[in-house]
Order: C-alpha cells, then structure tokens, then sequence
C-alpha cells in the first residue's frame, strides 16, 4: 500500500499538470485555402454551424467574380441572375444563401439586385420600386435583411425581406441606411444616416423600433452582427473622430472593445466584424502597425496568424464570421494574391494522448503490484 499509492498519485498528477499545461496553451486549429473558381483571387463572408462558407471569387481570366459556396471541401459557383457578376454574404443553417448578383434588363441595361440562393435556385428579391438591393444575411428562420431603394433611386432603405415581401425599417431621416445581421428572434442592426447629415449610426431595430445604438464620442457607428443574446458588434469613431475603434453593444450599453483587452498588448481593434452565440468575437485589428484579424474571447485578443505555420506565406488580414463551432473565415493574402481562408479549431490531441499516457502508466503500475503480489 505505501509503495502503490504514492506511484499512482505521481502519474496521476503527472497526467493532470500535462493536461493543464495542454489547455493554457493556443487551440490548436486546421488551415484550409478555399481556393477560387478559376481566377486568382476570393474573399468569404460567412460560415453556418455545419461548416458551408459563403463569399466571391474571381471566375477563370478573373474577368468577373462570382458568388460562392464551399461545402464538403467543394467551391460551388451560385452563378448570377442573367448579368455578369454576383457576390455572397450571409448563410443559415438551412444552407440558404443571400447576396446580391446583377441582371440585365430588356435594353440590356446591367442591374444588381438581392438574392434568395435555396435548392440550387437563385431568386430575384426584388426592390421597393428602385434598380437596387441588397442582401446581407439571413437568420434561420428565413429571413433576410439588406438594403433596397425605392422608386427613384434617391436613397438606400434599410429592409427585411420574408415570405410575405419587402419591408422598409424605417431610418433616422438620413438617405443612407441598411441591414446587416439578423438574429433568430428577428432583432436586426445595421447603420443608418441622420437627418441632413451623411453621419451614420448604428441600430438595432427590436419590436418594431429602430433604437440609436450611439457612438464611441465621435460622429459615426455602424452594426455589423448580432448573436442570439442581442449582443451587437461593430465599430465606432471615437472622440474627435481620431480613430475607428471595435465595439460590443449589451445590455443597453455600447462599450469600446480595446477597453476590455490588455492595453499593453500592443493591438488597436478597428472593426469588430461578428460574434457568435457564445460571445466570440472576430474582425480587424492593428498590431505593431500592421493590419491583423483577430478573435477575442474571454477577455483574451489573439491574432490568426499566430495559430498558423509562420512558414505557410499567409498573411491573414480580415476575419468575417465566427460560427458556434469556432471555426472562422476571412481574407487574407498568399502570394501577394487574396484568397479566402477557413479556420477550424480540433480537439487537443496532445491533451488526451498524454491523459491516456498517465492513465496507461497507473494500469503498469497496478499490473506490476499484481505480479509483486503472485
């Protein structure tokens, strides 16, 4: 007894300080280049919770880009609605897809308006009696939000598009507005311009309300996403409009996310492009003056680049949609090139090797005691 149980305890707190050591340490996470549809180049905007990313990519000649979804390691042009062009910027569960893709009207006069892609069909979305829309998300309930312009062409109208058509949101008086995340309780945020002013604010439309979500003290903000909990991410100009800072809205306040990370880490958060249901929280940054994507969680800020092989030749400079997996995508540049890049956190392997080493080391030890005993 007093031999054993020393030896058991030592492996077993040699697997447990292992197991700690793992879990300090950065995830750990795959790299995917998603590649383009023959040209050179591609961004992605967004990614569902099995995974499917949507975005743009340059088709071969790259003589124009065309809306994508990359599904099951596969680039699958959406195509357009009869004109030259077509870009994809929200996903839902579902698989449906929405942006916005040009047409050609009967004198062959090039449009560009929103689009519903579901079942391997685009549909035309329409407008509010204008040449233009646009679609930037879609929620799992179908629903869709973007911008759209009325008869006349003379301002953009923040919408939600549903089964039962276009429906303006209302603004704050300005001509410049739009719609940019919708979460499944159909709460919408977006930007809108004041009254006589090309200044925008962020909102959040809730219950049929559209509620100034305010500033960081300069004149500007936009929404840019909006999680199931109705925290808001964006970003904001702050006092003197000397610097466009990333923010977090909750609860009724709109806080300055650098305020939150560790002001001798070196980073400026510029842009704070999504955030998923469990508060992560992905977008753009500056790090020793150059441009980073990021993702903030748990009051950590860590740059993608660090979770990549340095010697891959990415630059990762944007990310753009975080989904409740983790997995992340964005933009950066490989070859002086843009492409489009996917990020997929895996289980810490060396957490569980070495659990199972100290577990494989308790069973020797008790098989020795055994024989010691015969």
């Amino acid at each position: 007894m007093h031999t054993r149980t020393p030896l058991i305890a030592s492996a077993l707190l040699a697997a447990c300080l292992i197991s700690g050591a793992a879990h300090a340490a950065l995830p750990s996470y795959t790299f995917t280049d998603l590649g383009t549809l023959g040209g050179t180049t591609s961004a992605a905007h967004d990614i569902n919770d099995a995974g499917q990313v949507v975005g743009d990519a340059m088709t071969s000649g790259n003589s124009t880009g065309h809306a994508f979804l990359y599904s099951n390691g596969t680039m699958i042009d959406l195509g357009t609605l009869g004109g030259p062009g077509s870009r994809a910027f929200g996903i839902n569960n579902a698989g449906q897809v929405v942006g916005l893709a040009s047409l050609r009207t009967q004198n062959s006069v090039i449009r560009q308006h929103a689009f519903l892609y579901s079942n391997g069909t685009m549909t035309d979305l329409g407008t509010l009696g204008g040449r233009f829309s646009w679609a930037n998300d879609i929620n799992n309930e179908g629903q869709a939000v973007g911008l759209a312009t009325p008869l006349g062409d003379k301002r953009s109208l923040a919408v939600r598009y549903d089964s039962s058509g276009i429906q303006n949101l209302g603004s704050f008086g300005g001509d410049d507005n739009s719609a940019t995340s919708i979460n499944d309780s159909g709460q919408v945020v977006g930007w809108s311009s004041t009254s006589g002013s090309l200044i925008h604010r962020a909102f959040l439309y809730t219950n049929g309300t559209m509620i100034n979500l305010g500033a960081l003290g300069g004149n500007g903000s936009d929404a840019l996403d909006i999680n199931n909990a109705g925290q808001v991410v964006g970003r904001a100009y702050t006092t003197g409009n000397v610097a466009q800072h990333a923010f977090i809205y909750n609860n009724g306040t709109i806080t300055d996310l650098n305020s939150l990370i560790d002001p001798e880490s070196g980073w400026e958060l510029h842009s704070a492009e999504a955030i998923n249901n469990l508060g992560q929280i992905v977008g753009t940054g500056t790090i020793g003056g150059q441009s980073r994507a990021f993702v903030y969680s748990s009051g950590m800020i860590t740059d993608l680049n660090s979770l990549i092989d340095p010697a891959s030749g990415w630059v990762l400079g944007s990310a753009s949609a975080i989904n409740n997996q983790g997995q992340i995508v964005g933009t950066g540049t490989i070859g002086g090139q843009s492409r489009a890049f996917l990020m997929t956190p895996v289980p810490e392997a060396q957490t569980y090797a070495m659990m199972l080493a100290g577990l494989g080391l308790v069973g020797f030890i008790a098989r020795r005691r055994k024989l010691a005993n015969v």
